[in-house]
């Protein structure tokens, strides 16, 4: 019995320092961790929050109707990217139809411009400048 709880602390010991490690690999570019949003001529409203520990949400809301579009998940600098993991994908049609997503999915942010306060993406088609609230 106390041999297995030495072999069980020793396990302890040599896996913590491994799993830290493994989140120094991790690339949560912190020019871009905070709060962005985007307020289009047509009354659209984006938010996206990306966190330091690598998870996001984003918030797209149409201006004219219902829709809108929600995720989450994680987060990585890729150079010119942003690769996500997606977790939860919801989108409500300008119907008011409700469409969740059943599978965990990946995508990416086109980084166009970055600097303090201001961050140009090409989200899906759309080129959106979001700034710092």
């Amino acid at each position: 019995m106390f041999r297995n709880l030495i072999i069980v602390a020793l396990f302890l010991a040599v896996a913590g320092p491994i799993h830290a490690h493994a989140d120094t690999t991790h690339n949560h570019d912190p020019v871009l961790v905070g709060q962005w949003f985007a307020n289009a001529a047509d009354g659209s409203l984006t938010s996206l929050t990306l966190e330091a520990g690598g998870k996001f949400i984003l918030d797209q809301r149409a201006g004219s109707s219902d829709e809108r579009t929600y995720m989450c998940g994680t987060w990585e600098r890729a150079g010119s990217t942003i690769d996500l993991s997606i977790q939860a994908q919801k989108t409500r049609q300008s119907d008011g139809d409700i469409i969740e997503a059943t599978t965990h999915s990946s995508g990416q942010f086109k980084v166009l411009k970055t600097s303090r306060n201001s961050l140009v993406l090409r989200i899906d088609r759309k080129v959106i400048s979001l700034h710092r609230s």
